[in-house]
């Protein structure tokens, strides 16, 4: 079979295979972050307790170590970096990706960060992003400093990224040091299918057989080798297996479309009934069962399902269509943003919410806007979305604090001013902020501590050193001023 037909059957799988593959996903990304725990540096040993829970699974005493070490170590990229381990283990990727983002900002050539961050965005629907991400660990230095389960992570984030080759270069060295690991000659089989390589694929199948024999993934991807190179009752005898051993719906679904293909119409309805519901996600299914209730002569049943076919592959089109409008309609926000073209930029984002009511992205911006002009009612919808959407997020705090402030209700601003510094102890924003917030409850002492840490992480502020300025002086003796 071609190269071209062979990834279409890759594009049929990767819809329906999309769950597991996350969290395989999910697994490497948190054998990579754990891989070199225990290489800590003997300058970092007020890391090790925070590590210890890491390694335990003691996820949110983990983070709160983690948070402590930060008000002390503001600029230590480690910090961050272990707590976008842990919030991804939580599950709160979305916060993962913020505390990555400030250890890179920190530490932009660590290269672990780097793909951890890469696999982050992926899981948040970023893929461009995400291979942008990757780009530092091109070079052979780099990928030098990756272990194996690092080097594994990079495979896979290359292979869900569709770079073939650049999967397949990665994994060669890890199968020079394990040749016998069926985990990576699974993996090699994958990639080998998905270049058009049927041949060598199925060896790479039949060696991971020969160590697992009841391994579905690998007599299903054997199936498909046998049916690239033509061989159909191989093919036919590695599905139905990989079908015994995991009923999952990418199992059923090709091998429903093989009995199809084989004039067996009644067994491919046997198979795609019961994943008919994935047909919402993956219309092909759809398709498939309107062709063999063609094949029995049931045509009305063939009409439903063609009817179904077309829908759904019409809301899938326009969700992609819309999703790309929005990511289109945000940029030229950005950019008008920063050409301080407020009103053209405020209506681009009005646009993106018209096509996505919730995107964070956009109120966010939003906000910012409205806060900036002082239009207080028309700031605190967009603020309400964007927490509804990302929870205790820096963003969020910081904002919130400062609608607070702007509005001269310090006690209101103090938790979440508090709460953003916590998250982010390195931004000297957040910092000038919350001098701004002690300084209006009187207390003074606190204040002067912020606005220090603010110019000390922010020199070239002059707004900040101002700040520092006017309130040391205003707590000098009066005969001093």
């Amino acid at each position: 079979m071609a190269r071209a037909s062979l990834a279409v059957i890759r594009k049929e799988n990767h819809g329906l295979e999309g769950r597991a593959t996350v969290t395989v996903s999910c697994t490497l990304a948190l054998l990579l972050a754990l891989g070199s725990l225990g290489a800590v540096q003997p300058a970092e040993d007020s890391l090790q307790p925070a590590i210890q829970l890491l390694e335990q699974g003691m996820l949110s005493e983990a983070l709160e170590s983690l948070g402590r070490l930060k008000l002390t170590e503001p600029s230590n990229p480690r910090l961050y970096y272990y707590s976008g381990v842990a919030l991804l283990r939580m599950g709160r990727v979305r916060e993962s990706a913020v505390e990555l983002t400030e250890s890179l900002r920190l530490d932009p050539a660590a290269p672990r960060t780097a793909l951890l961050y890469a696999e982050v965005l992926f899981r948040l629907g970023h893929p461009a992003q995400a291979a942008a991400a990757l780009a530092p660990l091109e070079s052979e230095q780099a990928l030098e400093q990756l272990d194996p389960p690092g080097r594994w992570l990079l495979s896979d984030l290359y292979y869900r990224l569709d770079r073939l080759d650049a999967s397949l270069a990665a994994l060669e060295p890890l199968l020079s040091e394990q040749p016998a690991n069926p985990r990576l000659r699974q993996r090699q089989g994958e990639v080998l299918l998905a270049l058009g390589r049927p041949g060598e694929a199925a060896s790479a199948f039949e060696q991971v057989l020969a160590a697992e024999p009841d391994s579905a993934p690998a007599h299903y991807g054997l199936g498909l080798a046998a049916q690239a190179l033509g061989n159909s009752a191989a093919a036919l005898s590695h599905l139905e297996r990989a079908h015994q051993l995991d009923p999952k719906a990418a199992y059923a679904y090709r091998l429903g479309l093989l009995h199809l293909e084989s004039g067996e119409p009644a067994r491919a309805l046997e198979l795609l009934g019961p994943i008919e519901a994935e047909g919402e996600r993956q219309p092909e299914i759809f398709s498939a069962l309107m062709r063999a209730h063609r094949r029995l002569g049931n045509t009305e049943e063939a009409k439903r399902y063609a009817g179904r076919f077309q829908a759904s592959r019409a809301r899938r089109q326009q969700d992609r269509e819309s999703g790309r409008r929005a990511e289109r309609l945000l940029a030229q926000a950005s950019d008008a943003l920063q050409g301080q073209r407020v009103s053209e930029a405020r209506d681009l984002l009005e646009r993106v919410l018209e096509i996505e009511p919730d995107n964070p992205t956009a109120h966010g911006y939003l906000a910012k806007i409205y806060l900036s002009s002082r239009r207080w009612n028309e700031a605190r919808p967009h603020l309400e979305a964007l927490e509804a959407a990302r929870g205790d997020d820096f963003e969020v705090h910081y904002l919130w604090a400062e609608f607070w402030h702007r509005q001269r209700r310090p006690q209101r601003a103090l938790p979440r001013a508090e709460a953003a510094l916590r998250l982010r102890p390195a931004d000297a924003e957040s910092r000038n902020l919350l001098g701004h917030v002690y300084l209006a409850l009187g207390r003074e002492a606190e204040a002067l501590r912020q606005y220090r840490e603010a110019v000390a992480l922010a020199p070239s502020r002059q707004d900040f050193r101002l700040n520092l300025q006017s309130l040391e002086k205003r707590l000098q003796p009066p005969e001093r001023r």
